[in-house]
């Protein structure tokens, strides 16, 4: 089937912005660290791109982007989408943003019905850690030093008056968790899901001050303790560091991100907290090449730079990276406990690595990225560059199978009661599979096995095999008072046959196919909630998000008309007026 036009700018812009041998040498840089970064934040598009981009990219760090909240208080330059909808379009602005910096996610709240989430602008740190339920929050960003494992942590913004309460809170949060991460006694559930207590060496403030900005920080920052330089070019692109950032800044464009940098910025200075004292390096006292692990491991310290130098001639620099695995496997029995993760890493890192420079290019993607419940989707595939013994393995989510396959051709069915897809997931990786569907290829490259996954082009969603949208899905009616005939017009999209309501003392409800009647009285002030069913099963409203930059998904919300009675009395001789704003919904009413 041919690609329609939004699916080939979308293709041709990811591989526009990565070609090969730009990919080659995103893969060589990893191997340059074995230094992990977890940068928190409060909302998508509060990280620092620019400095991650640069500690990725040049110094070779893993580099991760920890989040709160997924934005949903905040406002929407793009469309109508609020609450849970803009949290779904902010969730995948910053995954995007994040694939553009090489940089992986780590969420903290997960969505509007979690405790932490954004419930819009606060001034109090303390209130806000309330409202997130303090020890949850806590407990969630020890989880996440456990199984991430950061070297350094640095927070976006500074926990002083006249900042962000929201980000005051993670502040706060974030230095209280490093303690707590170390203790083998604090969140022993954690042990049973395989983390180990992880000591953070380093924690940095930021070194400037939101004054004057978007925000009024009321005192001055820390003093600089050490100061992260960009003053050179990125090697792949010839690009300066804020100009890359500002690339990834530009998919936050619900919030009107994304800027022309006349002025580059080229330093940040950061205040060292926690940690031993710097030596002029924000990595200095950090393990950060094989050698400093086990010092048997320098000589593949020395094949990767053999390796990097090689660059750009792909057929030089499989060998040595061949000849680094075989070293690093030769000393597994000697890395410390403490330090096996970062073996692991570099393991994985230099297998991607090789795989680049054997030119293997693998693009899966669906017809369409949203399912609905029994139907079924076509995914395609198409390789270039690989051998003819390549192993593919299509691994789907639960509920869905393979019917057909065939020259690279698969026919994927989703069973009636498939699960449906949870647009808040908990984390998302940079340079590995996310979603609930992959391909995972096996191959032999220089004598040696590697397997990989590779994400699809856009994500697989699962949603309900049928919805309903209501309007207006609010009434207002007279408390005490009798009232008739309303009206609520339905539209069911989807295989369902029968639509009902839960019942409500005092009302009669007359439900159809196409929309409901309701008659009665004699409700008391208040607010009451009738839930609809299809078919006998809860509903949903879905609401289609489709912008270019982050793919099309759906916001589903739970079906329900919520009748408000109140006791209404219009004062006299006044003219009563109703201004809407820009988040008004529909509502009816009667009496």
């Amino acid at each position: 089937m041919p690609l329609s036009r939004t699916q080939l700018s979308h293709r041709f812009g990811q591989r526009r912005t990565s070609p090969r041998l730009v990919a080659l040498h995103r893969m060589l840089s990893r191997l340059k660290s074995t230094v992990t970064v977890l940068h928190t934040g409060a909302h998508p598009d509060d990280e620092q791109n620019a400095m991650l981009a640069f500690m990725r990219f040049r110094l070779g760090m893993r580099t991760v982007i920890g989040c709160s909240t997924r934005g949903e208080g905040g406002q929407n330059t793009l469309g109508p989408e609020r609450g849970g909808a803009l949290g779904i379009v902010r969730t995948r602005e910053l995954e995007e943003a994040a694939k553009v910096i090489d940089a992986d996610i780590v969420w903290f709240g997960f969505g509007p019905n979690d405790p932490v989430h954004d419930f819009g602008f606060s001034k109090n740190g303390q209130d806000t850690l309330e409202r997130w339920q303090h020890d949850l929050i806590v407990e969630r960003m020890v989880r996440a030093y456990r199984s991430e494992r950061p070297d350094i942590v640095i927070p976006t913004f500074l926990d002083v008056p006249g900042q962000h309460g929201h980000h005051r809170a993670m502040t706060m949060a974030a230095e209280e968790a490093i303690a707590l991460a170390a203790d083998p006694n604090a969140y022993p559930e954690h042990f049973v899901l395989g983390l180990a207590p992880w000591q953070v060496t380093k924690y940095y403030l930021p070194a400037w001050s939101g004054g004057g900005s978007t925000y009024d920080d009321e005192v001055p920052p820390p003093p600089e303790t050490v100061k992260v330089s960009a003053t050179d070019p990125d090697f792949a692109t010839g690009m300066p560091f804020d100009e890359i950032g500002e690339w990834s800044r530009f998919y936050h464009a619900s919030q009107g991100m994304g800027r022309w940098p006349d002025d580059l910025r080229t330093e940040w200075p950061l205040h060292l907290r926690v940690g031993p004292n710097d030596n002029g390096g924000i990595a200095d006292n950090i393990p950060r090449r094989l050698a400093d692990i086990v010092p048997g491991l320098a000589a593949a310290d020395t094949a990767i730079a053999t390796a990097i130098a090689a660059f750009p001639n792909a057929d030089d620099i499989i060998a040595p990276l061949s000849v680094a695995l075989e070293i690093i496997e030769a000393h597994a029995d000697v890395v410390p406990a403490e330090h096996l993760h970062r073996i692991e890493t570099m393991i994985a890192d230099l297998e991607a690595a090789m795989l680049v420079a054997s030119g293997i290019d693998c693009v899966a993607a669906l017809d369409r990225e949203v399912v609905a419940q029994g139907q079924t989707v076509d995914l395609s595939l198409t390789l270039r560059g690989a051998p003819a013994d390549v192993s593919i393995d299509v691994i789907i989510p639960e509920g869905v199978s393979i019917i057909t396959q065939s020259r690279g051709r698969y026919t994927l069915e989703v069973a009636p009661d498939a699960p449906i897809t949870d647009p808040f997931t908990q984390t998302y990786s940079a340079s590995g599979a996310n979603g609930d569907a992959c391909i995972i290829l096996t191959l032999t490259i220089a004598g040696r096995t590697i397997s990989r996954a590779f994400a699809l082009e856009r994500p697989l969603t699962i949603v309900p095999a049928a919805s309903v949208d209501l309007t207006p899905s609010a009434l207002l009616v007279a408390a005490d008072s009798e009232f008739s005939g309303l009206s609520v017009e339905a539209k069911i999209e989807g295989g369902a046959n029968k639509l009902s309501l839960s019942s409500l003392e005092g009302v009669e409800i007359s439900p159809s196919r196409d929309g409901i009647t309701l008659s009665g009285g004699g409700l008391m002030e208040g607010r009451y909630s009738l839930d609809v069913m299809l078919d006998d099963a809860p509903a949903f409203t879905a609401s289609t998000i489709d912008y270019a930059h982050i793919g099309k998904s759906l916001y589903l919300s739970p079906a329900r008309i919520d009748i408000l009675a109140l006791k209404l009395a219009l004062p006299q001789d006044r003219r009563v007026a109703y201004i809407g704003g820009g988040g008004a919904t529909t509502m009816s009413g009667a009496g």
